[in-house]
C-alpha cells in the first residue's frame, strides 16, 4: 500500500515536470510574441494571396518575427533587471531610471518593427485584402480589450 502511494506521488511529479517543462525552459516568456505571430499568420492565410504575394508576405513576416524574437528575449532580461533595481534593499533612483529606459527602448524598437511590418504588408496587399486584414486585427484588439480586468481591479 505504501509503495503504491510512493509510485503514485512519483507519477504525479513526473507529469507535472513534463507538463511544466515548456514553461520552465528559459524564463517562461521566451516566445512572448507567439500569440500575435500565430494570429497574424492565420489572418494572412485566410486572404486569397497570389504566389508572388505569398512569397513577399512570408519574407516580410519572417523578417519581423526574427527581429521581434530577439527583442522579446532582450526585453525579458531587461524587465528582470528593472525588477531587481526596484526591489533592491537600498533605493537607487538612478538605477531604476536606467533600467526602465532600457526596457522602454526595447519596447520602442518592437513597436517600430511592427509598424514597419504593417507598412511593408500594405505595399504587397491589395486594398480589399488590406481592409480584411485591418478588420481582423481590430477584432483581435477588441477581443483582447474585452478580456482585460477593469481598471480599478486590484491584485
Amino acid at each position: 500500500m505504501k509503495a503504491q502511494k510512493i509510485i503514485s506521488i512519483i507519477g504525479i511529479f513526473a507529469m507535472i515536470i513534463v507538463l511544466a517543462s515548456p514553461v520552465m525552459a528559459g524564463d517562461g516568456r521566451k516566445d512572448r510574441g507567439w500569440f500575435l505571430q500565430e494570429k497574424i499568420s492565420a489572418i494572412l492565410e485566410n486572404i486569397d494571396l497570389s504566389e508572388a504575394q505569398k512569397t513577399k508576405v512570408d519574407a516580410i513576416v519572417d523578417k519581423h518575427w526574427s527581429e521581434a524574437k530577439t527583442l522579446h528575449k532582450s526585453l525579458g532580461e531587461k524587465e528582470e533587471a528593472l525588477a531587481e533595481a526596484i526591489h533592491q534593499a537600498e533605493y537607487k533612483e538612478d538605477a531604476v531610471r536606467a533600467a526602465f529606459q532600457q526596457v522602454s527602448s526595447i519596447k520602442e524598437k518592437l513597436v517600430i518593427s511592427r509598424a514597419k511590418m504593417f507598412a511593408a504588408l500594405r505595399g504587397v496587399l491589395e486594398p480589399e485584402q488590406m481592409g480584411y486584414f485591418r478588420g481582423r486585427i481590430e477584432a483581435m484588439k477588441d477581443f483582447r480589450r474585452d478580456r482585460r480586468p477593469p481598471k480599478n481591479h486590484r491584485h
